[in-house]
C-alpha cells in the first residue's frame, strides 16, 4: 500500500512542476499584454511636445499605437 502511495507521489511532482511553469508563463504573457496596452494608451494620449521629444508625428504615433506590436516599450517612457 505504501509503495503505491510513494509511486503516485513521485509521478505527480513533475506534473505539478509543469503546471506551475505553465501558470508562470501565462502570468508573464498577461503582464506583457498589460504593459503593451499601457504603452499604447500613453502614446495615444501624448501631447505634441512629448511626441516632438520622441521624434515622431501624431499620425505616426496613432499608426504605431493601433497597428501591430510596439517594438520597444522603453522608448516611449
Amino acid at each position: 500500500m505504501s509503495v503505491t502511495i510513494i509511486a503516485t507521489f513521485r509521478t505527480t511532482r513533475p506534473r505539478l512542476h509543469r503546471i506551475r511553469k505553465g501558470f508562470a508563463l501565462l502570468r508573464e504573457r498577461f503582464l506583457d499584454w498589460r504593459r503593451d496596452v499601457r504603452a499604447r494608451r500613453e502614446l495615444l494620449a501624448a501631447d505634441p511636445r512629448l511626441l516632438a521629444d520622441i521624434g515622431i508625428s501624431r499620425a505616426e504615433a496613432n499608426f504605431r499605437a493601433l497597428n501591430g506590436r510596439l517594438e520597444s516599450l522603453d522608448r516611449f517612457d
